[in-house]
């Protein structure tokens, strides 16, 4: 009996000991969600140092618990996202401060399996910021310095966590950057930036996106363009008259190969690229401009004439139609001009177009022509200065519209999350909060919802308006960009919120079901049953219009017309007469350019 008791005793012992780390794990939830949910009941002045407090409070509570021992990843995870809501409200208030004090948080959580996402986040929005500080710099040798401090901050994140996929294009990005602050190479930075991450890009290269494929490719290309210099350049492209040139064919001449669309340029070019020509075509050089085109060899080809160009236009649509290699791609191409000897060799590359270092080039190559080359040099040179202080006139118009944006879009916020009509934000912040991309603030509320459910409708809201705003950027942007594509992240954010259990009920989880079987006509259908739920949507919503299917046609033996027309997974519409005549193609959406083929074909 007395050894009974014995043990009887010990059992409980042991029992209230296991029960100790859960009693006192769910004691700091409680407490975590009180302080979280403190309401605010001051003026707007007070709000700062109220928020601060709550912040270093959120901290102080969540590495408390943080350092029980057994604790599950769940609690792991809250006790992880309350820390970081607490940084947030602590240090939010200097820009710089919360956004390497996010840094420091993201590498602690980056190896905590059910934190990735919100580690991945961070990173990503890190970059943004870490990029939008570059552009203020005007000085190119410490825009190189930046770039460098940049690029070797995020470098270890991309290769570790970007080798299957890169929604964000982190590894493009950083890329382009390079051969923009670099156009000549004379930094090294391509090189130094590209060969590290080739293991990346080929795996990048691999993926069944298009979009992730092109850039990876791309990228590839700048670094291969670089190492052409003093060796033979191939070119194959067909002329706007129809014409295949190879370059190769003109040997014996100096080449001046441009893949910048002179009458699209934003510096203004065209006059010098026609003054350049009447200066040096009966001397010898053959200049050549591989345009991209917004539709067709015929449009580019209308281009050329309407702008009175008499050297060779030669048009990426017709490389694809003639199934020629990419070149873009290939050699990284992007206002790329290379300049060959004539033995067809490359003297030099530059990535910003024509430039003043392309004219004194020439100016050795021709010395008789010294004089007027330095003239066009001279106009140039006074081109590009007006033209980039135009630009700097238009980021500020849209910097101002920009912050008249999101102070709306913070008032909403204040709207939803003060019942009070106290400002969360004060108008001495809106300066440093709209330096911030819209989907940053919505993030941050998305990353609240374990604590507080009632935010997630707003936050959600904010989120889908930001993901919108940038996907229509993007594709204003890149007008032959597959739709999508550019919704890709858009898409996947409505599938999430499907899912969960705050969408669940009533008129709203019915709007985003609607929503997501809609996405069925902007996703290429690459099964029958794909196609079945896409004519079963056209018979629910009573489409008049007809409805093909690719798939369906090719098991019909037809002809496979994206193929035929050089689609290349691009959204492609024609306007036919009545006589089955092409009347308008549209490559990627132009709904003006539509709407007025569609006046002139119906008249009044």
């Amino acid at each position: 009996m007395h050894v009974k008791k014995v043990l009887l005793v010990l059992f409980l012992a042991a029992a209230w000991n296991l029960s100790l780390p859960a009693a006192e794990t769910d004691d700091f939830k409680v407490q975590l969600q009180k302080i979280a949910e403190e309401p605010f009941a001051g003026t707007p002045n007070e709000y700062k140092a109220f928020a601060q407090k709550q912040g270093k409070a959120l901290i102080g509570k969540a590495e408390q618990m943080l350092a029980l021992p057994n604790l599950s990843p769940d609690d792991i995870r809250f006790a992880l996202l309350m820390k970081y809501w607490g940084l947030v409200r602590e240090f939010g208030f200097d820009l710089n401060e919360v956004n390497q004090k996010l840094y420091e948080f993201a590498k602690s959580i980056e190896d905590i399996e059910n934190m990735r996402d919100l580690f991945k986040t961070i990173m990503e929005n890190q970059y943004s910021h870490s990029l939008s500080q570059l552009w203020g710099i005007a000085d190119t040798k410490a825009q190189v310095e930046a770039f460098i401090k940049h690029r070797d901050r995020f470098l270890p994140y991309i290769l570790k966590h970007c080798t299957q996929e890169d929604p964000r294009q982190l590894t493009n990005i950083l890329a382009e950057i390079a051969d923009r602050y670099d156009f000549d190479g004379s930094y090294g930075l391509i090189l130094s930036t590209v060969d590290p991450m080739m293991p990346v890009l080929k795996e990048l290269e691999k993926s069944s996106d298009f979009l992730t494929q092109a850039c990876a490719k791309m990228t590839q290309g700048r670094a291969f363009r670089i190492r052409l210099t003093g060796k033979e350049l191939e070119y194959k492209g067909v002329a706007t008259t129809g014409e295949l040139i190879d370059i190769a064919d003109y040997r014996g001449k100096v080449i001046l190969l441009s893949s910048e669309t002179p009458w699209r340029s934003r510096t203004n070019v065209l006059d010098v690229y026609k003054k350049l020509f009447t200066t040096l075509h009966d001397k010898g050089l053959v200049m050549i401009n591989q345009v991209e085109g917004m539709g067709s060899i015929e449009a580019d080809r209308q281009n050329a004439e309407d702008n009175e160009i008499a050297w060779i236009i030669t048009s990426r649509m017709g490389g694809y139609a003639k199934k020629l290699d990419d070149y873009r791609h290939k050699y990284g191409l992007q206002d790329t001009v290379f300049l060959l000897d004539r033995e067809g060799k490359v003297l030099h590359s530059w990535s910003n177009g024509l430039c003043a270092a392309v004219l004194e080039k020439l100016q050795t190559l021709f010395p008789e022509q010294e004089t007027v080359l330095s003239e066009i040099r001279a106009e140039l040179i006074q081109n590009k200065e007006q033209s980039r202080a135009e630009t700097v006139k238009m980021f500020a118009d849209d910097a101002q519209i920009f912050t008249n944006e999101m102070g709306a879009m913070l008032k909403s916020v204040d709207d939803a999350l003060t019942p009070r009509g106290i400002p969360i934000f004060s108008d001495v912040l809106l300066s440093q909060i709209a330096t911030r991309v819209k989907g940053e603030l919505s993030d941050i509320l998305l990353s609240t919802l374990e604590i507080n459910p009632s935010l997630w409708r707003q936050a959600f809201r904010l989120k889908m308006e930001a993901l919108r705003n940038q996907c229509a950027q993007t594709l204003k942007n890149h007008p032959k960009m597959n739709p999508a594509e550019a919704f890709k992240e858009w898409i996947q954010t409505l599938e999430e919120l499907e899912q969960s259990p705050h969408a669940q009920a009533g008129t709203y989880h019915e709007k985003v079901s609607l929503l997501l079987e809609m996405i069925q006509y902007i996703r290429r259908a690459n099964s029958n049953a794909e196609v079945e739920k896409i004519v079963e949507f056209q018979k629910k919503n009573d489409y008049p219009w007809l409805v093909g299917s690719q798939v369906k046609s090719k098991d019909a033996g037809l002809v496979d017309y994206e193929a035929y027309y050089g689609v290349q997974g691009i959204p492609t519409s024609f306007l036919l007469d009545r006589t089955g005549k092409v009347l308008f193609r549209m490559v990627g959406s132009d709904d003006d350019a539509l709407n007025r083929a569609l006046e002139k074909a119906f008249g009044k």
